[in-house]
């Protein structure tokens, strides 16, 4: 539910838990959770990940950027864990799928991702997930899928 100052409330009605953080606050801190992992800074990273996945509980990028976290330190295994989690709530969101892929290739699981990571190179809706799941598959030699064995 949106309120008037633009924060939205957890608990549906009249009295409940106010979210005091906007949209555009919200992808400030995801940009900043993002970053964080990238530099190598998952403690943090899964803090604010954590926090942002209370906020937003029906949104896939509080476990996907875990996964990042993780992913960045090289803890395959809880990537992929996490990953699959958020594939079971957002089964049909590309970007879980594609980076879901990617774990599974760190965790040296290459069957499994090539499964995830086929139909997303032949059909994905969004085209940089497209490529970007023909890109991991040509770094694993599994291009032949997507080229049709050329």
């Amino acid at each position: 539910m949106q309120t008037a100052n633009n924060s939205v409330s957890l608990v549906g009605g009249g009295g409940g838990v106010v979210d005091p953080l906007s949209a555009g606050e919200v992808r400030f801190l995801v940009g900043l959770a993002f970053a964080a992992a990238l530099r190598g800074q998952c403690e943090l990273a899964l803090q604010l990940f954590d926090a942002l996945g209370r906020l937003r509980p029906n949104a896939s990028f509080a476990l996907l950027g875990q996964a990042v976290a993780l992913l960045a330190v090289g803890h395959f295994g809880e990537a992929v864990a996490a990953l699959e989690q958020a594939q079971l709530a957002w089964p049909d969101d590309e970007a879980v799928q594609a980076v879901l892929g990617l774990a599974l290739q760190r965790a040296c699981r290459h069957a499994q991702a090539q499964r995830v990571l086929s139909p997303l190179a032949a059909a994905a809706r969004d085209g940089a997930v497209r490529y970007a799941a023909r890109d991991l598959l040509e770094t694993t030699g599994s291009s032949r899928v997507v080229n049709g064995g050329m």
